[in-house]
């Protein structure tokens, strides 16, 4: 049962988990950990990160939790040092052993390093398939895939066996004293993030923070757009044209937005948001507040000032333009949920210039569409495109909270 979240960590509490898990993560870093690098001082950061992203809040079994950070914590010390790792000392059992480990590594040995970190958390640390799941960010059933793939490297029933004999003669015996500290360390760095939190805490900071990671060309291009748009309206007037690119500006703000709601998927940190204590999901929502704030601001205006310019009724050109804006962002969603990240931007375009030749073919060949006679059949299709939007967002939202499977099918498969 999840620890509501203000309640500190009690000593209790953190001795529980460090007696439960220290071994475990203790002997996980020691397979992991780069030349330079301590196993035990590792071991230690990812109790306190740990406790830092209140892990010790969350439901379910904290050794999932400290599996996870605990790779992200090996990631970032070979990152550091960009050095092989170092090679492990263990005891190899004898052949009168019936876990003779010298066949064992050799089979260990012929796994890619995907199908034998999966070996590693399903068999060493003895974690449910669900819970490797959530360590590595993909989904159970392609948890049992790889462990499928990668018993039927060796022998199955052998493998098994040996895996847990293997690993569990890693795992060193931890005394009381390192216990102690790791709990004292861990106490006191819950007791520091909860000080420092309070200034940070609540989601509202953190989407006003992403609008310093918009682009500046996002906010000129929609400037541009506005300017561009009064412009027509000037030289058209209250004509067919104008009421046409009024539809086709305020697609074009939606597309100006897209680079930046992809770039987590386009340059390969969907992985880094999703072990980050605002994951995929709230960078993804953040991002959609600001820059949907961003274009709706920039349709509004849009649609204030061709109003002002034609003489045409306000709520007349709102109807002209929501159902291009609502149809080009639930199709960029779409586009950016199901795409490679290399097509995605393009995918958008063409659905983007699909849209706005589409708009262009109603008014060559039905002029009366944009007459006030037909101001119902655009409301209508105002509320199905804005009902097709809020679906789109819902399932993209869905999809970033489920982890790379989820918000990076493509991707996820190539890896598998």
């Amino acid at each position: 049962m999840p620890i509501a979240r203000d309640e500190p960590l009690r000593q209790e509490r953190a001795q529980k988990i460090a007696e439960e898990c220290y071994a475990d993560v203790l002997a996980y870093c020691r397979r992991h950990a780069p030349a330079g690098h301590e196993a035990a001082d590792l071991a230690q950061e990812t109790f306190l990160r740990f406790v830092r992203s209140g892990g010790h809040h969350k439901g379910g079994r904290p050794i999932a939790y400290l599996m996870r950070t605990a790779r992200s914590v090996c990631i970032d010390a070979s990152r550091e040092r960009r050095l092989e790792t170092a090679s492990l000392d263990f005891d190899v059992a004898t052949e009168d052993s019936p876990y003779n480990d010298s066949g064992l590594i050799e089979a260990l040995s012929k796994l890619p390093p995907v199908l034998l970190e999966v070996i590693e958390l399903r068999y060493g640390a003895d974690l449910e398939v669900g819970d490797v799941a959530r360590v590595l960010g993909i989904s159970r059933f392609s948890v049992r895939r790889r462990i499928r793939r990668a018993l039927a490297v060796v022998d199955r029933a052998r493998m098994r066996i040996a895996l847990r004999h293997h690993y569990q003669r890693q795992v060193d015996p931890v005394g009381d004293e390192a216990i102690d500290a790791l709990v004292s360390a861990m106490v006191a760095e819950d007791s520091r993030a909860r000080g420092g939190a309070e200034s940070r805490r609540g989601f509202l900071p953190f989407v006003v923070a992403q609008a310093r990671f918009i682009p500046i060309w996002v906010w000129l291009a929609q400037v541009a757009l506005v300017s561009t748009m009064v412009l027509v309206a000037r030289l058209a007037g209250n004509g067919v044209m104008a009421r046409w690119a009024i539809g086709v500006m305020s697609a074009a703000s939606v597309l100006v937005c897209v680079p930046t709601l992809h770039s987590s998927r386009l340059h390969g940190v969907v992985e880094l948001e999703c072990s980050c204590r605002h994951n995929a999901a709230s960078v993804l929502v953040a991002r959609l507040i600001v820059l949907g704030c961003s274009a709706s601001l920039c349709l509004g205006v849009m649609v204030s000032a061709t109003s002002r310019v034609t003489g045409m009724g306000a709520l007349w050109v709102a109807l002209w333009a929501c159902p291009p804006y609502f149809l080009s962002c639930a199709g960029a969603l779409v586009m950016l949920r199901r795409c490679r990240p290399s097509s995605a931007l393009l995918a958008c375009v063409a659905w983007t210039c699909l849209c706005c030749g589409s708009l262009y073919m109603l008014s060559v060949a039905f002029p009366s569409a944009y007459g006030e006679a037909s101001l119902s059949v655009w409301a209508l299709a105002s509320l199905a495109s804005l009902a097709w939007l809020s679906r789109e967002v819902v399932l993209t939202v869905r999809a970033a909270s489920a982890g790379l499977d989820g918000l990076t099918p493509v991707v996820s498969a190539s890896f598998r």
